[in-house]
């Protein structure tokens, strides 16, 4: 018998496993391998400041904290170079943007992460700042392309992988544990995002999903080493590419790149910089799953006792992921209580019949 069973391996479902696994515990992976899973359109930025408002998000210094803790640690544990700590240049958009950003930046609560100064090299591409620009010195990148890959690659080297469709028909409970087709495990902990719609045990949360897009363009020969944002990321992978994104799309739920999607993209970045003739090498999309409270799910079915949710990390799975796993772990190997704001009992009298 293994202690957990986990279903899906993206971003949530990944770190989970990793953090089980360096608990010592035996586990068991199911993912369907989706070419189109959430990561995909994650960017890999990692930023706990939301621009609309100029506000630090939900529990923004722990978040920030672990996530750099977690990222620098497995990079030398694993000796690849998958994540630095860079800065993001917020062009400001007009100047009441401009004001409130120079307002919060001499706030106390925001000194760590917001700075009204920035990289001289910004002056050097073809970038228009009329107003200005600030930069948010607590920020990070994670290279997806190496980091997931080998994530995915350690766990298959450690544990049990299957590659295939989740059966919800084919669970069976016992008195150890659940059964799943010849598996048995203690527990079931479902990491499938947005998939969880399909789910008949956790389909009563209020999933929302939310459909992004990003694009990979050549780079016409920029070199900077900091991540620039005007409503949407630009970033130089240096690899001879850019990575821009990403759009949000709440109504036409599928995993098709589209032609708006490109277009809108393409005009956001052409509103601040004076090149036109972008070369477009790839394309991709992929459903975030969100949360109608804007916090992520973490807990026990109400009924079925051996069943668990990790899931609605919606837009900043890499952000959030290794201090909500952590969370998780401990929780499940303590006992140590989990963040009410994230725990899914909170929409028990609501959704739950």
């Amino acid at each position: 018998m293994i202690d957990y069973l986990i279903v899906g391996s993206g971003l949530a479902g990944g770190i989970l496993g990793l953090r089980l696994q360096k608990a010592g515990l035996k586990i068991a992976i199911i993912d369907n391998n989706d070419p189109n899973a959430a990561y995909h359109v994650a960017g890999g930025v990692w930023n706990a400041i939301t621009f609309r408002k100029i506000l630090k998000g939900w529990q923004a210094d722990l978040l920030t904290d672990e996530a750099h803790r977690f990222y620098d640690d497995l990079q030398k544990e694993w000796k690849l170079d998958f994540y630095s700590k860079k800065e993001v240049v917020r062009i400001f958009s007009d100047v009441a943007f401009q004001n409130n950003w120079l307002a919060k930046s001499t706030e106390p609560e925001y000194s760590n992460f917001l700075s009204d100064d920035f990289p001289d090299e910004i002056e050097q591409l073809p970038v228009d700042l009329p107003f200005g620009c600030g930069s948010v010195k607590k920020a990070g990148y994670v290279d997806l392309d190496i980091f997931m890959p080998a994530l995915q690659d350690h766990l298959k080297a450690n544990t049990e992988y299957i590659i295939e469709e989740f059966d919800y028909d084919e669970i069976n409970f016992s008195n150890n544990g659940v059964i799943y087709k010849d598996l048995e495990a203690k527990a079931i902990i479902f990491c499938e995002g947005y998939g969880m719609v399909n789910n008949p045990f956790f389909n009563w949360l209020p999933m929302r999903a939310t459909k992004g897009e990003v694009l990979t363009l050549k780079n016409p020969g920029w070199n900077f080493d900091f991540i620039i944002n005007n409503g949407k990321h630009l970033l130089d992978k240096k690899d001879g590419t850019l990575s821009l994104g990403a759009t949000f799309e709440w109504k036409n739920l599928n995993n098709e790149t589209t032609t708006e999607a490109r277009e809108v993209l393409l005009k956001h970045i052409e509103k601040n910089f004076n090149f036109k003739d972008w070369e477009v090498l790839d394309q991709k999309a992929g459903i975030r799953p969100t949360v109608s409270d804007r916090r992520p799910l973490t807990g026990q079915h109400p009924n079925h006792k051996n069943l668990y949710v990790f899931n609605g990390l919606g837009t900043k799975g890499v952000l959030i992921s290794p201090w909500l796993s952590k969370m998780m772990t401990d929780y499940l190997c303590h006992g140590s209580p989990l963040h009410a704001e994230s725990n899914s009992d909170r929409f028990l009298k609501k959704h739950y019949n």
